[in-house]
């Protein structure tokens, strides 16, 4: 009885983070997941250097219509096409972030 509970413990444990995506990092070769998990990230992660610096992810500072600024960075180092302009690969690239409320300047 007490191996069932535990395993029903660990399996609610396990599909409870398996649905925790937008925590994890972003490294993959597949296209399809990269561009899923890029294009998901939490609002204090949306910005040029905190997605940049995810390992499958580049910022982009003028999307298409409807794709989100976080994207899949592409193998050929080439800007991708759901991006006009100002793709930025990493975070060397970007603007100095703004310090937080409350910081001394």
């Amino acid at each position: 009885m007490h191996r069932a509970l535990a395993l029903a413990a660990l399996l609610g444990l396990s599909a409870s983070v398996a649905a925790c995506c937008r925590d994890k990092i972003c490294r993959t070769d597949d296209a399809v997941e990269a561009t899923a998990c890029c294009g998901d990230r939490k609002p204090e992660e949306n910005n040029c250097n905190a997605c940049s610096s995810q390992p499958s992810c580049g910022w982009c500072e003028e999307p298409v219509s409807g794709a989100p600024p976080c994207q899949a960075r592409p193998k050929s180092g080439a800007m991708p096409s759901t991006c006009k302009s100002g793709f930025r690969f990493s975070p060397d690239q970007c603007a100095a972030p703004k310090p937080p409320p409350g910081a001394l300047t």
